[in-house]
């Protein structure tokens, strides 16, 4: 017997591109896509309903029932529902309406209101425009019957201009009017001056009239679409060229007033905005001026505009453009609630089933969690997350098979990658930088090693710092247990610190809120899109939290201050001498030494045993010439010898300011480099011994020479890293000799080469 096929496969209900369908804006509002009836959602379409509400009538016999139009503004992030809400309410419109016309949807596909204007008169199209002429013809054929008894509800009737399907190029128009004895000549100019009237713009007026001619549509549909003006046409009056923004941004305003005219309702939606208006591309102080003339006149003519974009819009729009904005709307994540609603209503539309399985509850916190309820991520990773479970529930054949911790984990790894450890601490570097936060990298806060921080962040004005933890996804409770560890030894190094976990992956929903239990606050999920925006808020938020200097304790200021430099100085210090051991190490390994020489705990005295007079004249010259710039001990001795605040001024001076604190920590380490490279030549010339005669034995073998090299080459690498431009602040210090900086840039020249030089001298006997 054949073994029984798999289950099928199910039918996944969640979108794979969870980009919104431009093209259900004629279908059925409720029902082409799952609208989440979110705060934001209400808002916008209470305004439109607002806005349509205000005109009951349908603009014939004079009805005086206008009311003013308005400008709703649709602000949200990347896939957070803008344009599925536009559509919405562009379909909305139409519905009520009842004129496909009466509500036009346009995405901003350029940069430049240009190409949005060629887009809106493509969507308009020419019989769009021509209908709307011929709305004002059938006003003036209705205003030369008045007397005859018939009304201009009649008068549409007999020209069809009402008729559903009717196209209205083939309107009737030159046979009415003389089936009636009108005047065509006098009605089109009546036309014309009536146009001119509501656009402000004769040349408008002129070109829009003579499409109701035989033989103009095409020259002026040429130029209303941005062609140079035909001769037809500047004959009569039009001789300007659709061709910048300026000139887009008139004609735009033109149709505002003509489709919102005659008490019509009309509603334009211009989604992405944020192409034309933003930080990076902010448009000149004439067309803004131009763009708020648009607004204010499609106010004033009746029209609602709908205008989408990305935060970035708010703020790059000068203040007179908003403030004629009224009804701005910020679109929001979606909750935990409207997630599971939206899970809930796609399967019962798409499967017939109301129902929540194979997600659960605590799924759909960690969703929100992950997403920040972007709807757009929220379909996708419901999409992945459903596929998943599926093809675990074709191999099992469990049919009660839910999505879990893991297949969240990785739908989230499947959709948007998780970059490597050392790509997100450069991504956190470049951040900090830009900030110009002084930070630290791979720092170890305490004696143990459990206090290593990936970053250590230090704020101006605050008593302590910032320590980043980098750590994967929380998956397991030893994953948590090692955060909480992490957290727990590195207040017990800073009490006062504020510590910031970055999961890098995809947590569950029990382990954040145990470190949130821990921590007090929420840690920092790791989100490709918006990192450096999360980073930079979290450390804002983190700043806010540290306690503050005393601005009127400067003496309590500068200790504070003394005390952070000293704690950095002991880490440089300890980082130097491992760092230095480190090379001895591998100078001793290369050389093939059995035993290495011991490096002393605490500095050596003045004078090195065992050294030549030449070598050891180097070392002195150097560790005098740093000391005299470095040392701040007389001063400070002094302070305490007078035992007074006044007789401290002194030294005061010399602590109080950070740079000079810097500087002199810089000179200790740069002695104490000095200090433990002579001690190491020293050592060289113990294992070395100078050979009585020729140079080929002791210090002059190549295994000699080798050691010594690898000595000077970890100098220099130890050198490099302390210049001595850092130690100018000290010339300042009064009591400094005058040459103090000199002599410490004489002394280190190429001291490594004239050490060695010296020491090869001596080894040979010369």
């Amino acid at each position: 017997m054949s073994a029984a096929p798999p289950p099928r496969r199910r039918r996944n209900p969640f979108a794979d591109m969870a980009v919104a369908n431009v093209s259900v804006i004629d279908g059925d509002p409720d029902t082409a896509e799952v609208t989440v009836t979110t705060d934001a959602v209400r808002t916008a379409f209470s305004f439109l309903d607002d806005y349509l509400d205000a005109h009951t009538g349908d603009g014939t016999d004079g009805a005086d029932d206008r009311a003013g139009g308005t400008v709703i503004a649709l602000l949200g992030d990347y896939g957070i529902g803008k344009t599925h809400l536009s559509v919405r309410m562009v379909a909305r419109a139409r519905a009520r309406l009842g004129n496909p016309r009466a509500a036009v949807y346009l995405d901003a596909a350029a940069a430049d209101f240009l190409s949005l204007y060629r887009r809106f008169m493509a969507t308009l199209g020419v019989d769009g425009v021509v209908a709307q002429v011929n709305d004002y013809y059938a006003d003036q054929v209705a205003e030369a019957l008045e007397p005859s008894g018939l009304t201009r509800a009649d008068v549409r009737a007999m020209t069809g201009a009402d008729a559903e399907g009717t196209d209205p190029g083939e309107l009737r128009w030159h046979e009415i009017a003389r089936e009636l004895g009108l005047l065509e000549s006098r009605l089109l100019r009546q036309v014309r001056e009536t146009l001119a009237g509501v656009t402000s713009s004769p040349d408008f007026a002129a070109a829009l009239t003579l499409l109701l001619r035989p033989g103009f549509q095409e020259a002026v549909w040429n130029w209303l679409t941005g062609g140079r003006p035909e001769q037809i046409l500047v004959d009569r009056g039009v001789s300007r060229v659709i061709d910048d923004d300026l000139a887009a941004l008139e004609a735009l305003r033109v149709f505002a007033l003509l489709l919102g005219g005659r008490d019509r309702r009309f509603v334009l939606v211009v989604d992405e905005l944020d192409k034309i208006f933003s930080a990076q591309h902010a448009p000149g102080h004439a067309v803004m001026a131009e763009f708020q003339e648009l607004l204010q006149v499609a106010t004033k003519a009746g029209a609602c505009l709908v205008l989408g974009g990305l935060p970035e819009v708010w703020p790059a729009l000068s203040g007179p453009v908003r403030a004629r904005i009224p009804h701005p709307v910020r679109l929001a994540g979606l909750t935990e609630g409207e997630i599971t609603d939206f899970i809930l209503r796609t399967q019962e539309l798409t499967l017939g089933t109301r129902t929540l399985a194979p997600f659960t509850p605590p799924v759909v916190r960690t969703i929100r969690m992950i997403t920040r309820g972007n709807p757009r991520e929220v379909i996708r990773l419901c999409h992945r997350a459903f596929r998943l479970a599926d093809d675990r529930r074709r191999q099992t054949g469990d049919e009660s098979v839910l999505v879990d911790d893991a297949i969240i984990n990785q739908a989230n790894t499947e959709l948007f990658g998780t970059p490597s450890g050392d790509d997100i601490r450069d991504q956190i570097g470049r951040v900090l930088g830009m900030a110009n936060w002084d930070h630290y990298r791979d720092r170890v806060l305490g004696a143990r090693a459990d206090t290593r921080v990936d970053y250590w962040v230090r704020f101006p004005q605050r008593g302590s710092g910032c320590a980043l933890l980098l750590t994967r996804a929380l998956l397991t409770d030893a994953d948590v247990e090692d955060v909480v560890s992490r957290i727990i030894s590195v207040r017990g190094a800073e009490p006062h610190a504020v510590v910031l976990p970055l999961v890098t992956g995809t947590p569950t929903d029990m382990a954040v809120a145990r470190v949130r239990e821990q921590l007090g606050y929420e840690p920092v999920l790791y989100r490709q899109s918006t990192f450096v925006d999360d980073l930079v808020t979290a450390l804002e938020t983190a700043m806010a939290r540290l306690p503050e200097l005393d601005a009127a304790d400067p003496v309590g200021q500068v200790l504070a201050q003394t005390d952070q430099i000293i704690r950095r100085m002991a880490t440089m210090h300890r980082d130097l001498l491992e760092q230095i051991q480190h090379g001895t190490d591998r100078v001793e390994s290369a050389v093939g030494r059995s035993a290495p020489v011991e490096a002393p705990t605490t500095p050596p005295a003045a004078d090195e045993p065992g050294l030549p007079a030449p070598v050891a004249e180097l070392f002195a010259e150097a560790v005098a010439a740093i000391q005299a710039l470095t040392t701040v001990d007389p001063e400070v001795s002094r302070a305490f010898e007078a035992g007074g605040y006044e007789a401290a001024d002194a030294a005061l001076r010399i602590v109080e300011r950070p740079d000079v604190v810097a500087a002199a920590g810089t000179g200790r380490l740069l002695a104490e480099v000095v200090v433990r490279f002579r001690a190491s030549v020293a050592g060289w010339f113990r294992r070395f011994p100078p050979a009585p005669g020729a140079g080929v034995t002791g210090g002059g073998s190549a295994e000699a020479r080798a050691a010594l090299e690898g000595i000077c080459n970890v100098y220099d690498a130890m050198a490099e890293y302390l210049p001595t431009f850092r130690l100018l602040p000290l010339a300042s210090v009064a009591g400094r000799p005058e040459d103090a900086v000199a002599r410490v840039e004489e002394a280190l020249r190429n001291l490594s080469f004239r050490v060695r030089r010296a020491a090869l001298r001596a080894a040979a006997g010369r």
